[in-house]
């Protein structure tokens, strides 16, 4: 009778010291799968960022453009113009509100200026490495190369010449 004690003692604390191992087993699975987790999630959140960075830069491309093209040529020298543009009596909106760069979470943009202070382009100032590399728009093509995120330079396109000045033409098909 007492050596049935003992083996059942024993027997219990053998089972014990298997569930301690499961358990920390259990717990070191889950911290793994823990970090791996949060290492996907902040790649999300990165893409995510640089989405946010292009949509960004998009729009104020576009603002620039649409200024210059409403103002004779003329640039915006500060972004608070593309915002509400000083030049028109009535109130001409080209950006709803400056953007943050979601790279650095201010809105303290880069900007780059032609020979006379105006605005032509703007880009971030984070040295951030990109994770995109590939499949951009026609005009943002050079990205694929940009080794931060202060490389993706978003500049308005220049305006285009009046037909027959070096602006767009028509060919003519010789005749034969």
């Amino acid at each position: 009778m007492v050596s049935e004690r003992r083996d059942g003692r024993l027997a219990r604390a053998a089972q014990r010291g298997f569930t301690y191992l499961y358990v920390m087993f259990v717990v070191a699975v889950m911290g793994a799968s823990l970090a791996v987790a949060a290492d996907f999630w902040q790649l999300a959140q990165q893409r995510e960022k640089e989405r946010e960075l292009l949509f960004s830069g998009h729009q104020f491309r576009r603002a620039i453009e649409t200024f210059r093209a409403r103002n004779s040529g003329k640039l915006p020298h500060e972004l608070q113009e593309l915002v509400l543009d000083p030049n028109w009596p009535v109130t001409q909106r080209y950006l709803r509100k400056i953007y943050v760069d979601p790279m650095t979470g201010r809105a303290d943009w880069s900007l780059i200026r032609d020979g006379q202070g105006g605005i032509v382009g703007i880009h971030s100032q984070s040295g951030g490495k990109p994770i995109k590399a590939g499949n951009f728009r026609l005009q943002d093509g050079e990205f694929a190369e940009a080794d931060t995120y202060a490389q993706w330079r978003f500049i308005a396109n220049p305006p285009a010449a009046p037909f027959g000045q070096g602006g767009l033409s028509i060919p003519v098909p010789a005749s034969r």
